[in-house]
């Protein structure tokens, strides 16, 4: 197993809440081939890149996280669970990925929200989408109401069109993460698109 070092009292325990259950790590990690260069853009307390690192057989995982204390607890995480020569934590925006090279798979645990503003799904997806390889996947999120869900996969899709210009890319997987609403009738939609 592995254990976590976290600061209550700054509600860091929320960050990996952002990054849906337990059952998505677990599905995003069964995932993983070999060999893996695997990008994770809002990786709070390191949760998710600790359980990548010691239970998938990836190379690499990179870790960025913009809240400076959750960043710091990253690094300890990283540490306490000896997967530090494995996983690479940096402090900065999430969407800022310049030298941070190229990517088989890219989790991106991002913010719905710009300011007071629901932030677009394609500007979410075209920074990871452009350090994604050819044949990678990218696992990211957004808000869906129940009739959203129930309307089919094209908003997503046309968001990802936009982000990847002209890649092609395939839809993999769509569903509720968590199963549970996270608002009235709202819920988080998780997405898997490999890119061709």
């Amino acid at each position: 197993g592995l254990a976590f070092r976290l600061d209550l009292a700054r509600r860091l325990s929320r960050l990996s809440k952002s990054q849906g259950s337990c059952f998505e790590r677990q599905r995003v990690c069964e995932q993983v081939q070999e060999g893996e260069r695997v990008l994770v853009l809002g990786a709070g307390f390191g949760l998710t890149p600790c359980l990548l690192a010691r239970h998938t057989p990836c190379a690499e995982v990179v870790a960025v996280e913009r809240d400076a204390v959750a960043h710091e607890y990253a690094i300890k995480n990283a540490e306490a669970n000896r997967v530090c020569l494995k996983v690479q934590n940096f402090n900065r925006e999430h969407l800022d990925l310049d030298g941070l090279g190229d990517f088989d798979r890219v989790c991106a645990f991002l913010s719905f929200w710009n300011g007071d503003e629901l932030q677009p799904l394609a500007a979410n997806m075209r920074p990871p989408v452009a350090v994604l390889r050819s044949g990678g996947t990218l696992h990211c999120y957004n808000m869906e109401t129940q009739q959203d869900f129930l309307n089919g996969p094209g908003v997503a899709e046309a968001a990802m069109r936009e982000a990847c210009g002209n890649r092609g890319f395939e839809l993999m997987w769509r569903g509720k993460v968590p199963h549970k609403s996270i608002a009235r009738s709202t819920f988080r939609m998780g997405y898997d698109f490999r890119l061709a």
